[in-house]
């Protein structure tokens, strides 16, 4: 089978965030070894000249980066496409990224007060999302922009029976893409899955129950069942895993000493990625980023 035309990397541009949601598996927190603004640049060539389309700007939480705004319009130019994922905590500072952008996305985890404060460590959280959401839409309409936006849940006990309540949010917000998403035992969410998890039979009775009444959402849940899905993950240090499925592989850094590209490791990353999969996956995260 000939690899897809279509390669994706999330790349967790730092460490630093202002939340400690109990499921992350993002990086380790204040990574001292962050790419500095230079190696970052240097990046967006290196994965370029290796072959990718597109690039999901993560953290820690991105907003707190100092030179994202450099970066986004550096990756622009070159031709790259972009999404970000954001906690939606600093919505002033998504306006100057915009431009750059043609996916942002937004999690809504909660809308009680206990919800939030448990699934985002902030009871404030619905507050912050809800600006962002604005924010984003008042810049679609205003520009004619062709930003999408995706919204995610992480599905907890929590959250389970606020469900409903979101969908009606969202239909009226006319949002592209609402992913739901099974807690993973990965990072943090190893300890916060035994005690939390919600079955899939449970979780899809309720996305029937919400397609049915909400016809114009476009809802996608990686349940169970997505099992290989693949991801190339980039550190801030620039540390590369590849998670398959349930495994996950760490390669090396794609800068060492000399400062260079490692052209050897990502050709590495490359050839253990199931691209098939990792196509399949922009496909549902961000419907018609691939045509």
């Amino acid at each position: 089978m000939t690899n897809p035309p279509y390669i994706a990397i999330d790349y967790m541009i730092n460490s630093s965030c202002n939340l400690s949601c109990p499921f992350c598996f993002g990086p380790a927190m204040n990574n001292k070894n962050e790419l500095n603004t230079r190696l970052k640049l240097k990046l967006i060539n290196g994965l370029i000249s290796g072959g990718i389309n597109f690039i999901v700007i993560g953290g820690g939480e991105p907003l707190l980066c100092s030179d994202l705004e450099e970066f986004c319009r550096s990756a622009f130019q070159n031709g790259l496409r972009i999404g970000i994922q954001t906690n939606g905590f600093y919505p002033e500072k998504l306006k100057v990224i915009f431009p750059f952008l043609d996916w942002i996305a937004l999690p809504l985890d909660g809308i009680s007060d206990q919800s939030q404060k448990i699934m985002r460590t902030n009871s404030r959280h619905f507050s912050k999302f809800s600006d962002s959401l604005s924010l984003a839409i008042d810049f679609k309409n205003k520009n004619k922009s062709t930003l999408k936006i995706k919204i995610g849940t992480v599905v907890s006990k929590y959250n389970i029976n606020e469900l409903e309540e979101m969908a009606s949010l969202l239909s009226i917000k006319n949002v592209d893409n609402w992913k739901l998403y099974r807690i993973r035992k990965r990072g943090k969410g190893k300890v916060f899955f035994k005690k939390n998890q919600v079955p899939d039979k449970v979780v899809l009775q309720q996305i029937s129950k919400i397609k049915n009444e909400y016809k114009s959402l476009n809802i996608y849940y990686s349940s169970d069942k997505i099992t290989l899905d693949s991801h190339i993950i980039i550190d801030p240090d620039s540390t590369t895993y590849v998670i398959n499925g349930n495994s996950k592989k760490k390669f090396g850094k794609l800068f060492i000493e000399n400062k260079m590209f490692n052209k050897e490791i990502w050709q590495k990353i490359i050839e253990y990625a199931n691209l098939q999969m990792n196509a399949y996956n922009i496909k549902h995260s961000f419907p018609g980023w691939i045509n």
